[in-house]
């Protein structure tokens, strides 16, 4: 895990990822 990829976004960077997160896990479990 590299901060400096999250470190320009700043707290965008956390949203970000978390819903690249939660994408990847609706598109596991959606059929």
């Amino acid at each position: 895990m590299t901060d400096m990829s999250y470190a320009p976004l700043g707290w965008s960077g956390i949203q970000v990822s978390k819903v690249c997160l939660g994408g990847m896990s609706f598109g596991k479990t959606s059929p």
